[in-house]
């Protein structure tokens, strides 16, 4: 997911969870409970050579922000910060939703039954006339508990579309990429 390693990384959360106490040992880590306004994450980023700023359920007040569209649309780009939105919803309703959602080059999708709906429109988005191929790679990757699908949106590579969906990224599996048949 990274060319290059965090050497700073902020968590902030909505609600306080005892996983953090053990987390306390990672380091570069810092807490913050509630959003950081644009001073906030300006002082964060400054001297960094790659910042990871991880937002956790904090979208009904970060799609209403317009520090947090400058994040996602700006600093993210400007000064090597990688955003992580926990989320429970690819659409939530808000000001600049749409905007932080077409800055966004990396979606990790874990198992969701309740609306697949989203699903369905996002596959229609990012890969039109092509659902079915999406919805069958999602099934796949999310048939086991706590697995997930990598929707890689990024410029980066000439061969995007190649490695666009793809789950087991983490150096001890065995990656696992989905290709149209």
């Amino acid at each position: 997911m990274f060319t290059e390693a965090p050497d700073r990384i902020l968590y902030a959360y909505s609600e306080y969870q005892t996983l953090f106490d053990d987390m306390q040992n990672i380091p570069n880590l810092s807490f913050q409970e509630g959003l950081p306004d644009k001073r906030e994450i300006d002082e964060f980023t400054l001297n960094t050579k790659h910042a990871l700023i991880i937002l956790d359920d904090l979208v009904s007040k970060i799609v209403q922000s317009s520090d947090q569209l400058q994040l996602f649309s700006i600093t993210s780009h400007h000064k090597k910060a990688s955003v992580v939105l926990i989320s429970q919803s690819l659409y939530p309703p808000g000001k600049f939703s749409i905007s932080i959602s077409l800055n966004s080059a990396n979606f990790v999708l874990f198992r969701n039954q309740r609306d697949m709906r989203q699903l369905t429109t996002f596959a229609s988005q990012i890969l039109p006339g092509m659902t079915k191929y999406f919805n069958d790679s999602y099934r796949r990757a999310t048939r086991e508990r706590f697995n997930y699908l990598i929707v890689d949106l990024s410029n980066e590579r000439e061969d995007r579309e190649k490695f666009m969906l793809r789950t087991d990224i983490f150096p001890n599996d065995t990656c696992v990429v989905y290709r149209p048949v």
